[in-house]
């Protein structure tokens, strides 16, 4: 056949336009921004003084642009001056008085201010030239050639006289009163209120101490010389009584005082002011970097008549002010020890911030009542000092940065940035130095508040620059955003904005998936052209036929897992791209030998099976981090049941993937049914070199899943998103499949060197038990009481003590430390199985497996229980649940967990609802008759159910909290459901007493597991956090504990305790109450009473004891892990945590092998009996 060369013309034609669309789509070049480099003022407007007196000092309005292309930085010494020049040019005034910038001016930026101007002493005519100073480096002219200023009259410039009034005969101390009194202007200047001219006072004792420095201000009117006025001026008298001398003196605000007058006026002041204090820093603070914040010691006396109290919104205060007396900032409020009473003095600590621009300030300590006013001037010198405020300890400036054309959306990228220290501290990796970034939106709302942090490669010294490729991780959603680049000094503080400027780039994102998309569209088209064309070689028509419905469904499968990297944000780790792809040539491969139509319908088949997986994939990782793991399929009648849950979780965004299938289907409808003529020779040759070119293809992929498996990976994964980095979403489900068939096969004998290293783990936590014992109080302080343990649902620990706008969330457990045990550091140990994981880790003793629920893996085991050991001390045992039996696989489970009776929905009878069962009021008055007719002692399981995730509603009738803003939203509905969860608690404590049992019940409520909710900005306030940081990670990972011994626990059984431990711990904190040594061989807690640092393995691989913590994964938490100490959250070098990860470990890989192989009653190291 004779190939058509229009035809080939068209298609050359087709690739060039799809090359320049991609071209075109594709993220523009970065582009560099100029380096800085040389100082340069330009004026663009300087104010007309008119004329001038001898050695007046005014002020004028001047307009400045920076036309070099270095930042003006007052850091750095940057100051606006200037010369004064006679008419033949020479210089009169060399250095005229300094202005400082209001801050940083970067290059091609303006600033208006009013600068300083002093006149020549010597009338006459002068030109004014404004410049630029950086002092000690060097002068930097304008090109303005100077301005005309006439310098007329005779000196002094500023004088006055009073000529009558202002005397107060008496006046009561700390009174405030409105003087009248008539003022002369000596001198040779026109008093200006636009100048700053005030009228203002000092206050002498008899001895001619100064008692107050700078009285109030009150306006002078406007006087030529030589004129006259009454003004009405406002005094406070000082604080306390006796003879005092009242000194008038005018200032022009922010320049100078006027000279002084010798007419003192002398004044009785009598009485006591209600409002009288003193205050003395016990080290006066004379300079501090800004923006710093320290804390000082002070002593404060209250020498008034009248009573401090902190109820009534007392509180010590400061503010800082300039030189023109102004207000810059005021002070944190430093609570008083209430009541304080008249003539009290004593040394507080106080918390001092410094302005965020350097200078010369003078702090100003003052009382407050809150709401009503500030106390006024102290009746003692000593409250006000002058403090410079020097260049900040941590400062920075951005040089030059790649300007981005594009980012991808959740993907990982580089940025080329030049950074230079201006601070006046060394930058360090070593003290935690990083330079990271935030993410805002278009309309400026923050996106991303932490960033990655990229490390410095050393010490940056002061006034050093330094070159980093930063790492920046696109936001979740394409648009338009705002990348603010920041340094940071990890848990310590943010640098703040960048010196001279701002470190704001305006970048597109997109997401990289889309592209492919496109590509894929194109690839078929193109592939349909060619085959329907006559333009091209016979034989490669007739391959491209015979593969090409597998060879595209392999495309649509690494389509797939780009899809979605950019929907989860699980990238590829470094050097696995090719592993993760890998999958999809295998499909490719599998599919090869069927028939090409074939090909395509079971491909396409596949395909919407792994479509519909990664659908699950990313709600299962949105709220467990881990993709489903195959075992999950066990439960999946429940889903019917979490409907609501599982609508949460799915995203519109998700549906891009879902493109692919009409998208295969149009392709594969239209690809030619029949055999092309134009087959080669050898047509097996040619689908060998096929198959040949897609195994090697996926030979990464075989590679990387040996290296994982025989790594030990495979036997202890604590992070499924771990494998879906190293071997993409596909990958990481054929990996599970491979581990779930070895187990299904039977799972491997324990080696003799795992049923040492079992022995030995679980030797050591039955001698830690026992150890415990003896240590702690309280063992058999319950002996022989009845047992009612209530797992209430996603009770959390950051609720107790909560508030909003002053309402308690949960008043009855808040005010339980008075009357029973708290336990406020026990951490939630659940994995997938969420409550059903909560009963087995407090019953059991045991852990949960890292994937997949116990309460369907494993529901055959033979376990040993809290109830078990409580029924062979002669306990009867019910648990009870107001739900359907058959969920979590209940009504199989809590048999072989010990309770000889369960109650569930169908023996509790209908009722009031919340979300799935009855109220939690409504389940305890129906299950507490039943309790009270169990045979004594008794031990009763009950498992709360009020509200679930994802707290979408929660009904009227039962709100008794004014929320604000966060009501109808799910937080807003969590914390309606945790108040009415206390109510009922409270409800459940007073039908004991009503019963006449609470003296003889030992009652312990917790906490099944975390909301789900994540660490939003509400929450994290909620919990008294400011900011995200590791360590607030774990702390909103903890579950309270409350345990009444009896309705009055006894004095050494109540009160708040910090033991560090997890739900492992709760049953043998029970057992030890009651006087019972655990006999069980497979239980790892120990009593939460033990006075000892504590433990706790988290199921994520992470763990924390009494002094730090290691994350070992979660949002925001770096691969790898992260060590931080957990008083203050400072991030510590990880080999410091090696043996705390390598403590969790190995107890996870015990409580994992019990589970596997039923070990539960089976003396430690016995052969599996299974």
């Amino acid at each position: 056949m004779i190939e058509s060369r229009p035809a080939v013309r068209s298609l050359v034609g087709l690739a060039a336009w799809l090359v320049a669309v991609l071209v075109g789509l594709w993220p523009g070049a970065s582009r560099a921004a100029p380096a800085s480099a040389g100082l340069a003022v330009a004026i663009e407007r300087a104010e007309d003084p008119g004329p001038l007196c001898p050695g007046e000092l005014r002020r004028v309005s001047l307009a400045l642009r920076n036309v070099g292309t270095t930042v003006w930085d007052p850091a750095r010494g940057d100051r606006v001056v200037y010369h004064g020049l006679d008419e033949a040019g020479g210089v009169v005034v060399r250095d005229g008085e300094r202005t400082p910038l209001p801050g940083p001016v970067g290059p091609e930026q303006g600033i208006e201010l009013a600068a300083r101007l002093r006149a020549p002493d010597a009338p006459g005519r002068y030109r004014l030239a404004w410049a630029l100073v950086r002092e000690r480096v060097r002068w930097v002219e304008s090109d303005d050639a100077g301005r005309p200023v006439e310098v007329r009259g005779e000196a002094p410039a500023l004088a006055w006289s009073r000529v009558s009034g202002g005397r107060p005969e008496s006046v009561r101390a700390g009174d405030e009163l409105e003087l009248t009194l008539r003022v002369r202007n000596d001198g040779c200047a026109t008093w200006s209120t636009a100048q700053g001219d005030r009228m203002a006072y000092r206050w002498y004792d008899r001895d001619g101490r100064l008692v107050v420095a700078e009285g109030q201000r009150s306006l002078l009117p406007e006087l030529r010389p030589g004129e006259s006025a009454e003004l009405q001026a406002r005094v406070q008298a000082p604080a306390r009584a006796g003879a005092h001398a009242l000194a008038w003196q005018p200032v022009r605000e922010g320049l100078g005082w006027f000279p002084a007058s010798d007419a003192l006026v002398f004044v009785d002041v009598v009485g006591r002011s209600p409002w009288a204090w003193s205050l003395q820093m016990i080290e006066p603070l004379r300079r501090m970097p800004a923006g710093e914040l320290r804390s000082v010691e002070v002593w404060l006396s209250n020498e008034g008549a009248r009573e401090w109290s902190r109820e009534e919104g007392d509180a010590l205060s400061y503010r800082w002010l300039d030189a023109a007396g102004r207000t810059v900032a005021e002070g944190p409020r430093t609570a008083l020890p209430s009541p304080w009473l008249p003539g009290d003095a004593e040394v507080i600590e106080a918390q001092v911030v410094a302005p965020t621009e350097p200078g010369r300030y003078r702090l100003a300590w003052e009382p407050v009542r809150e709401g009503v006013r500030w106390y006024g001037a102290a009746a003692q010198p000593g409250a006000r000092l002058e403090v410079e405020v020097t260049p900040p300890r941590l400062a920075w400036a951005l040089e030059s940065v790649e300007v981005p054309g594009a980012r991808w959306a959740r993907r990982s990228g580089t940025l080329r940035v030049v950074l230079r220290n201006t601070g006046a501290e060394a930058w360090s990796p070593e003290r935690g130095d990083r330079l990271s970034y935030r993410w805002r939106d278009a309309a400026g709302e923050l996106v991303l508040g932490e960033g990655l942090r990229t490390p410095l490669p050393g010490v940056v010294e002061p006034g050093e620059s330094i070159t980093l490729v930063a790492r920046v991780r696109g936001p979740d959603e394409p648009g338009r955003f705002v990348l603010e680049l920041e340094m940071v000094r990890e848990h310590v503080r943010w640098f703040g904005p960048p010196t001279g400027g701002e470190a704001r780039l305006s970048v597109r994102v997109e997401r990289l998936s889309s592209y492919w998309v496109v590509l894929l569209g194109a690839a078929g088209l193109l592939a349909l052209l060619v085959l329907r064309r006559a333009g091209s070689p016979a034989r490669w028509r007739w391959l491209l036929w015979r593969v090409g419905p597998a060879l595209w469904i392999g495309m649509a499968t690494a389509v797939l897992v780009h899809c979605f990297v950019d929907l989860s944000g699980a990238e590829p780790w470094e050097g696995a791209e090719l592993a993760v792809l890998g999958p999809a040539a295998l499909l490719a491969l599998v599919l090869l030998p069927l028939r090409p139509r074939r090909q395509g319908w079971v491909g396409l088949a596949a395909l919407l099976l792994l479509i519909l997986m990664a659908l699950a994939d990313l709600a299962y990782l949105h709220f467990f981090g881990s993709i489903v793991p195959l075992t999950a399929v066990l439960a999946v009648h429940h889903l019917v049941d979490a409907e609501a849950t599982v609508g949460s979780l799915l995203r519109p965004s998700y549906g891009w993937m879902l493109t692919l299938v009409p998208m295969s289907a149009v392709v594969l409808i239209a690809w030619p049914r029949g055999p092309i003529a134009g087959a080669p020779a050898r047509p097996r040759r040619a689908l060998a070199i096929v198959a040949a070119a897609l195994a090697l293809a996926s030979a990464p992929f075989g590679v990387a899943m040996q290296q994982i498996y025989e790594s030990g990976v495979g036997q202890r994964v604590f992070s499924e998103q771990d494998n879906v980095g190293r071997l993409g979403v596909v990958g990481a489900h054929l990996f599970q499949l491979l581990r779930e068939l070895g187990e299904w096969l039977g799972p491997h004998e324990l080696t003799a060197e795992q049923r040492e290293r079992l022995a030995a783990t679980l030797a050591q936590r039955r001698a830690a038990r026992g150890e415990a014992r003896a240590r702690a109080p309280g063992f058999g302080a319950a002996r022989g009481y009845d047992v009612v343990l209530v797992q209430v649902e996603a009770l959390q620990g950051w609720v107790l003590g909560a508030r909003v706008d002053g309402q308690e969330i949960t008043p009855f457990l808040n005010a339980a430390q008075e009357h029973a045990l708290v336990f406020d550091q026990v951490f939630d140990q659940t994995a997938q199985g969420r409550t059903s994981d909560a009963e087995f880790l407090v019953l059991g003793a045991g852990h949960p497996p890292d994937r997949g629920a116990l309460a369907f893996r494993f529901q055959d085991d033979s376990f040993y229980t809290l109830a078990h050991v409580l029924a062979d001390a002669g306990y009867s045992t019910l648990s009870s649940h107001p739900y359907e039996r058959g969920f979590w696989n209940r009504a199989r489970l809590h048999p072989r967990y010990g309770f000889a009776d369960s109650r569930f929905r169908r023996e509790l009878g209908s009722g009031p609802s919340i979300g799935w069962g009855l109220t939690d009021v409504a389940f305890f008055e129906r299950i507490v008759p039943v309790m009270l007719e169990q045979p004594r002692p008794s031990f009763t399981f009950l498992i709360t159910l009020s509200l679930h995730h994802p707290y979408e509603h929660f009904p009227d009738a039962y709100k008794e909290l004014e929320l604000g803003g966060l009501e109808g939203r799910p937080v807003g509905n969590y914390l309606h459901a945790m108040h009415y969860a206390d109510e009922a608690i409270a409800g459940l404590m007073a039908s004991l007493r009503r019963a006449g049992r609470a003296d003889r019940t030992l009652v312990v409520a917790y906490g099944d597991h975390v909301t789900g909710m994540g660490e939003t900005p509400e929450i994290l306030a909620l919990a008294g956090r400011s900011t995200w940081d590791p360590g607030a990670h774990l702390a909103l990972h903890t579950v309270p504990v409350i345990a009444w011994v009896g309705d009055e626990s006894p004095a050494e059984l109540r009160g708040r305790h910090s033991t560090v431990g997890g739900h492992v711990d709760i049953g043998p904190t029970v057992l030890h109450l009651l006087g019972i040594e655990d006999p069980r061989p497979a239980a790892f807690g120990r009593t939460l009473l033990d006075p000892e640092p504590g433990f706790a393995a988290l199921s994520s691989g992470g763990a924390v004891d009494d002094e730090l913590a290691f994350a070992a994964s979660g949002d925001g938490i770096p691969r790898g892990g992260i060590c931080f100490e957990r008083a203050g959250g400072r991030s510590v070098p990880l080999e410091r945590c090696a043996s705390l990860a390598e403590r969790a470990a190995a107890e996870l890989e015990a409580a994992r092998w019990v589970l596997e192989h039923d070990l539960f009653r089976a003396p430690p190291g016995a052969e599996p009996s299974r």
